[in-house]
């Protein structure tokens, strides 16, 4: 089964809202990497992982610079 008939069942069985970007972007990989270069040169899984982080660092906003400190802790602890 190729990827064309993977997707179409998704969007048979789960409706249309259900084919993401990159879903639809899989189709295009061949074509990416001829425009692009090797897929690690231009996919965006390094800064959907930093959202990750991001979005688990408490973000209250009550005072900016406590926020600014709790993310560099965060990313120091992380990154050392």
């Amino acid at each position: 089964m190729g990827l064309i008939e993977i997707i179409r069942l998704i969007e048979e069985k789960y409706g249309e809202g259900k084919i993401s970007s990159n879903l639809h972007l899989s189709l295009h990989l061949c074509e990416c990497t001829y425009d692009y270069g090797p897929l690690y040169s231009f996919w965006c899984f390094s800064f959907e992982r930093m959202n990750g982080f991001l979005g688990k660092i408490d973000s209250s906003f009550k005072c900016i610079f406590t926020m600014l400190f709790t993310m560099l802790s965060y990313f120091i602890r992380k990154f050392t």
